[in-house]
């Protein structure tokens, strides 16, 4: 810090934002309030949430976790089967000055729905995002009428919309960030907008929980290994568009259509060649905790199980005897997150199995 950036004691400002306390402790805990130590709080930095609700500054650095982020990540105790799947999502606590367990303690929230990567707040490196902003501009920020919850837009240093934020009272829970999507859903809806990056924020902890997909075990490319078996073409670009999404629906709807593409060529080889392929006894989930109820369950059984209640409810705008899937629900959201690793799995599985049959001969 330097004399020119103003600085302020923690109690200028907690009057000057008109904070309690315990808000005051959060925000300086999670970074909202930039970095600082005890000769006080840059003016720059309150002047920054007063106007965008976070700090973008570059000057305060990238925060991440590291070269490799996510990779090698240690499994939580007492979980069977030993690593995860891809696409499994992992909540991940970080915190400054307190212990992750005293979240356990928040008496309030803030989530924060980013609408492009803030790199002050760990953004996920798999997401997918606009490289420019999204068109919808702001003079300042202005609130968004929800019941019982304050929730506000804020622009960002380009005068851009860039974020969306939801405060609320209560222990938050697992479920808090869905929720906090939900009740701004009809705006994001309205302006055709979605975000990009996500965290929660306790009260009085300050610790900042975001959930994240496991991504693939780190690899390295050899001369060839891009090298693909055309008969499975389309079941290639299915998974590819499925893993590149950012969308949870649209996600599961391609490896989806991506599995029954797979399953299609297999199919069409075995009629041509009267030969069965000996890889389809292989197509069942290994008991790990990630696949749940799907753990040693073949994939016909999972098919079958998964289609109705979700394959129909999300490809559907109207569905006879139950209803569609979509994004005003939080409830929808999380379970079809909940559902991604296993159609993942299935899909890379039984490609992986075709391409064998292929090989075979």
């Amino acid at each position: 810090m330097t004399d020119g950036d103003g600085l302020l004691s923690a109690e200028e400002v907690r009057k000057e934002l008109n904070l309690g306390i315990p808000t005051l402790m959060a925000l300086a805990r999670s970074g909202l309030l930039g970095y600082h130590d005890e000769k006080g709080i840059t003016r720059r930095a309150v002047e920054s949430l007063k106007k965008y609700g976070t700090q973008w500054d570059r000057e305060w650095g990238v925060r991440s976790f590291g070269k490799h982020p996510y990779q090698n990540m240690p499994e939580p105790p007492g979980i069977k089967g030993g690593e995860q799947p891809a696409g499994t999502r992992t909540v991940v606590q970080i915190s400054a000055g307190v212990q992750p367990s005293e979240s356990d303690n928040d008496k309030a929230w803030i989530v924060h729905l980013y609408l492009k990567p803030n790199r002050f707040f760990y953004p996920d490196p798999s997401a997918v995002t606009l490289v420019g902003p999204i068109g919808l501009s702001m003079e300042a920020p202005f609130n968004i009428e929800v019941t019982g919850h304050i929730a506000k837009m804020y622009p960002d240093e380009d005068g851009n919309l860039a974020l969306i934020y939801v405060g609320g009272t209560g222990q938050p829970s697992a479920r808090t960030i869905y929720e906090a999507e939900e009740l701004v859903g009809p705006t994001l809806d309205a302006l055709a907008v979605k975000y990009d990056q996500r965290l929660m924020i306790g009260i009085p902890s300050g610790v900042l929980t975001l959930e994240l997909p496991k991504p693939p075990t780190a690899a390295r490319l050899t001369p060839g290994g891009g090298a693909i078996l055309n008969e499975l073409r389309n079941a290639y670009s299915l998974y590819r568009e499925g893993i590149s999404s950012g969308q949870p629906f649209h996600q599961f709807l391609a490896l989806w259509k991506s599995y029954e593409s797979a399953g299609a060529v297999r199919a069409k080889r075995q009629r041509q060649t009267k030969s069965r392929d000996p890889g389809l006894k292989e197509e069942r989930f290994p008991d790990v905790f990630a696949f749940g109820q799907y753990a040693n369950l073949n994939f016909d059984k999972a098919y079958q199980r998964l289609n109705k209640p979700y394959r129909v409810a999300i490809a559907h705008g109207d569905v006879r005897g139950g209803k569609p899937r979509t994004l005003a629900s939080a409830k929808d959201v999380e379970e079809v997150h909940g559902q991604l690793p296993i159609v993942r799995y299935m899909a890379r599985t039984r490609i992986k199995l075709v391409e064998r049959y292929f090989a075979s001969g």
